[in-house]
């Protein structure tokens, strides 16, 4: 487009150049008519041809703002016209929504088709639109609207008046729209389905884990045998810093690029670990409990006062004689982290605000919300 054009100059010369043409086919009838007729003739088919270029007008807006909003309710439940969809869950990919080209073009669609139901009134039949296409482009997303029969044909805007005029056009419309909806819904595939950032955290936070905190040998009696008490006495409380790092790695995520903000929402995180022992016994060792013992009863000489009382009085006196003691042991515990998340990722695409309605009306960026699942177990 040469510079200084706009798009109100291009609709200004189609509409010169319908003009001309609906005046060569209306020319015939016109000379037959007497310059009265001429006249009123003349001004309702001009009406007519204003009434049909303003309606063509009103649907290139109208399939914007479809588009816009169908982008605002299909982007924040990540696909889905419902609940935010989870597009990872572990290794199963299969909630990412494959069919939300289709999804985002129906609901456009229905949108359109409120618009275009508005604005028909008596002597202007609007469309009902058949099929949305939407294609990425350099500089936005280019979209079509198309009015089909059940035979295929195109469908007509019709304005008419009486017997004086009945103008037909195609009901198709396109237009070009500053939004990146199919972009961040490629970029969220390609950064959480393609790969599993998450999952990846999880490995890292892991890998923080002291040695010492994955193995503790000890000498110990086999009924002290006691791997989460050595666990925490060496390593405090491991599984709440395994967690605090798998935090800080999934927020590192966040960031700003190609002017889409990435956003890490509501977490959350699982960290547990499972422990292990190899115990290599030794023998028996008395410097452990008694493990078998039995109770041996001997008489004993019965105090003096006892005997006055009672010369014949026995006393006894009992003992416990330990037969087996616990044996000492080597023990080595090993110790085995997981780790999981559960996050709402949310991706805003912040070159561009859009007039779209919820509870409220308001200027909002397109943002996709979805959540994923991943870890390490």
């Amino acid at each position: 487009m040469k510079k200084g054009m706009t798009i109100f100059h291009v609709i200004g010369f189609l509409s010169f150049v319908l003009l001309v043409g609906l005046g060569a086919f209306f020319v015939n009838l016109l000379l037959n008519l007497s310059t009265e007729e001429r006249g009123i003739k003349q001004q309702s088919i001009i009406e007519g041809i204003n009434i049909m270029e303003l309606l063509k007008k009103n649907l290139q807006p109208a399939l914007q703002y479809s588009y816009y909003q169908a982008s605002y309710e299909v982007a924040k439940n990540g696909g889905s016209l419902e609940a935010p969809l989870t597009w990872r869950n572990y290794g199963d990919i299969t909630g990412f929504p494959s069919n939300f080209v289709e999804t985002l073009a129906d609901r456009t669609r229905v949108i359109l088709n409120e618009y275009s139901k508005a604005l028909a009134e008596e002597g202007i039949k609007t469309a009902d639109y058949t099929k949305i296409d939407a294609i990425k482009k350099e500089d936005g997303e280019y979209v079509s609207a198309l009015s089909k029969d059940e035979n295929g044909n195109d469908n007509n805007l019709i304005v008419s008046k009486a017997t004086f005029y009945k103008l037909t056009d195609k009901a198709t419309v396109f237009v070009l729209i500053p939004i990146r909806t199919l972009t961040l819904f490629e970029a969220g595939k390609s950064e959480f389905v393609d790969k599993d950032p998450i999952g990846t955290a999880v490995y890292d936070a892991e890998k923080l884990i002291p040695e010492q905190c994955r193995q503790i040998e000890v000498n110990a009696c086999e009924n002290q045998i006691n791997c989460e008490g050595e666990l925490s006495n060496k390593c405090g409380d491991i599984d709440n810093d395994f967690k605090f790092n798998i935090d800080n790695k999934i927020n590192s995520l966040e960031r700003i690029e190609n002017n889409i903000e990435l956003n890490i929402g509501s977490q959350e995180i699982k960290a547990t670990h499972v422990t292990s022992s190899d115990v290599e016994y030794g023998p028996q060792d008395k410097a452990c409990d008694c493990k078998i013992s039995h109770t041996e009863t001997t008489e004993v000489p019965c105090p003096e006062e006892e005997l006055l009382a009672d010369p014949s009085k026995i006393c006894t006196t009992t003992k416990t004689v330990c037969d087996e003691y616990y044996r000492k042991a080597a023990v080595t515990c090993s110790y085995s982290y997981f780790g999981s998340s559960k996050v709402k990722v949310e991706m805003i695409d912040l070159n561009n605000k859009y007039p779209v309605y919820d509870s409220t009306v308001d200027m909002r960026n397109v943002q996709l919300n979805f959540n994923v699942i991943s870890g390490n177990e």
